[in-house]
């Protein structure tokens, strides 16, 4: 089974197990600190989601060194490796259904620091930065106050911006890549499909009907066929579901593609996928002329055609001796082009 098309979103994934982090750390205990401004980044793997501010109150002996942001996710945990000191270097190793791991560093001066983590998730890498300023001091006890409280939910407003922002990026570039459909549709009978923008949906649509797409699609279901996938599995027949997502009839689809495969000089396409066109474009542009006299253009598809008519008339007859094909295949060549 071709497993392309269950390919998570890893940095959707990790903003979501990471960045939240930053509004939890905030709720320290109510002891003498120091209040940090926090502006986290992260980018990778063709995302790059804007900043966002967040406040720390930093207590004990971490008030003038803070540790990583930390993060809700239980499975997530960052081990100090070593530290001077100006700096320490961790390591983050997360488990469960999105596992990562990676290593990063922070460097601290007064009333300031840096840190950079660089994060491999399997499908790629991720960089996450921060850096925080010092703010004053603080007892923990301001995470409760009204304006902090609207902070966070500003903050939260922002993080679900980014994540619908990143969301619409991804199912643009799945739109237009047309690799298969089910980000448009309910697969798993969810209420509703991940990329759920019905403009996005005609953009799939539109580049479904290409000439790469359509092609790939329709053998990468027909190989899961023959590997054995079993019918009814969802997302192993990503050609007939495209072509009822889109409401689509396949062999009208082709005719289209092979009424327009020469003026687009798709003549790839034309070769696999239109022996009705090849033949008309053979008898017009190849039959009782040389090599060198057929237009550059169609000197592929004149070849193409008459070894195809080679290989045709050897069918059936001697197939155990490739020598005499090869020899039908000049003799189709010469009678194709008259010399």
């Amino acid at each position: 089974m071709n497993r392309a098309f269950f390919r998570p979103m890893p940095a959707l994934a990790l903003v979501l197990v990471l960045l939240p982090g930053l509004a939890a750390s905030a709720d320290a205990p109510s002891t003498a600190g120091t209040r940090w401004e926090v502006t986290t980044s992260m980018n990778g793997m063709g995302m790059s989601l804007p900043s966002q501010v967040s406040q720390v109150c930093a207590t004990g002996d971490r008030k003038d060194r803070p540790a990583p942001p930390e993060s809700k996710n239980s499975s997530c945990t960052s081990t100090l490796l070593s530290q001077t000191a100006t700096a320490a270097k961790y390591a983050i190793k997360c488990t469960g259904k999105q596992p990562m791991e990676g290593t990063g560093e922070m460097v601290y001066g007064p009333g300031h620091y840096k840190g950079t983590f660089n994060l491999n998730a399997g499908q790629g890498q991720m960089t996450m930065t921060f850096e925080g300023n010092s703010k004053g001091p603080c007892t923990g006890s301001e995470a409760n106050s009204p304006a902090r409280t609207d902070a966070i939910k500003s903050q939260v407003a922002a993080q679900q911006n980014q994540y619908q922002s990143a969301m619409g990026q991804s199912c643009k570039i799945e739109a237009e890549g047309a690799a298969n459909p089910y980000g448009f549709m309910d697969t798993f009978n969810s209420g509703a499909p991940r990329c759920a923008d019905p403009a996005l949906k005609q953009t799939y649509c539109a580049h479904f009907q290409g000439y790469t797409p359509f092609v790939a699609q329709r053998d990468s279901e027909a190989a899961m066929a023959r590997s054995g996938a079993a019918a009814g599995t969802p997302m192993t027949t990503p050609f007939s579901d495209s072509l009822k997502l889109c409401g689509l009839k396949a062999d009208a689809v082709q005719t289209k593609l092979c009424s327009g495969a020469e003026g687009d000089n798709a003549f790839e396409f034309l070769v696999k996928e239109c022996p009705a066109q090849v033949k008309t474009i053979a008898a017009r542009e190849c039959a009782g002329r040389s090599y060198t006299t057929v237009s550059a253009r169609y000197r592929g598809i004149c070849s193409s055609y008459a070894t195809a008519n080679a290989a045709g008339q050897q069918s059936g007859t001697q197939p155990d001796q490739p020598a005499n094909l090869k020899d039908k295949a000049k003799s189709a060549l010469k009678g194709l082009f008259g010399r």
